[in-house]
């Protein structure tokens, strides 16, 4: 486990997570990533991957009660800075308008806000999101239904390499931040999906089949943001 600098300020649980992974051609990803950061490849193949759930039990460091449950759809990449690997948001789509706008106010990370919606139905999960308010729509709708095993990923193997990251990066002016991030190892399972649209995505990078991971729960603690690095712009 990766040493923290700081205490986490920041408490939230995932429900209903799932983990949709597209293979993406390095040249072709590599001028949407910051030039200050390297982007990671898995036997010489770059992975995009679009990501929903729900967050809950949302409360800072020494508040006892929630702030609140909302949905959320992720899009990232994955990327290094010297000696940590780590995640780099593509953006950040949230339901709860005074999140999105916050982020934006607080934080130097892509958010936005959608119309979303997630549904249980027996095992089957239905997963909505229309991003509002930035000039043009973008559309996910996706069906998901989790198979009953359940199993942790072994190391060195692609399914842990894309999904046992424990920090984000992230720029701000001249500065690389890098947002460290404490939870336990993903349990997984395999699931059946049904993506109905998919407009965070170029219609040639979803020729492919994808990887799809699904975990039911998780708590993650947030630490405050690290100066790690400087460019020159």
């Amino acid at each position: 486990m990766w040493k923290r600098k700081w205490p986490w300020m920041l408490e939230q649980q995932w429900d209903d997570l799932l983990f949709i992974h597209w293979p993406v051609p390095h040249d072709l990803l590599r001028p949407y990533v910051p030039q200050a950061l390297e982007l990671e490849t898995y036997n010489g193949q770059a992975w995009i991957g679009v990501i929903p759930f729900r967050t809950s039990k949302n409360r800072p460091r020494m508040v006892p009660y929630s702030l609140g449950t909302y949905v959320e759809l992720n899009v990232r990449t994955y990327v290094r800075f010297y000696d940590e690997p780590g995640v780099y948001f593509f953006s950040l789509d949230a339901s709860n308008f005074l999140t999105a706008f916050g982020a934006n106010v607080l934080l130097p990370l892509p958010y936005y806000y959608a119309n979303m919606q997630m549904l249980r139905t027996g095992k089957e999960i239905l997963f909505t999101s229309r991003r509002r308010n930035t000039g043009t729509s973008k559309i996910f709708k996706a069906t998901y239904c989790p198979y009953p095993h359940t199993y942790h990923a072994k190391e060195n193997t692609l399914t842990y390499w894309l999904t046992e990251r424990y920090c984000l990066y992230t720029l701000q002016s001249n500065r690389i931040l890098k947002g460290p991030i404490t939870h336990s190892p993903w349990l997984l399972q395999d699931a059946s999906y049904d993506i109905e649209k998919n407009e965070y995505m170029p219609q040639t990078v979803m020729e492919k089949a994808p990887l799809v991971h699904y975990s039911k729960t998780k708590k993650a603690y947030f630490h405050p943001f690290e100066v790690v690095g400087r460019f020159s712009n």
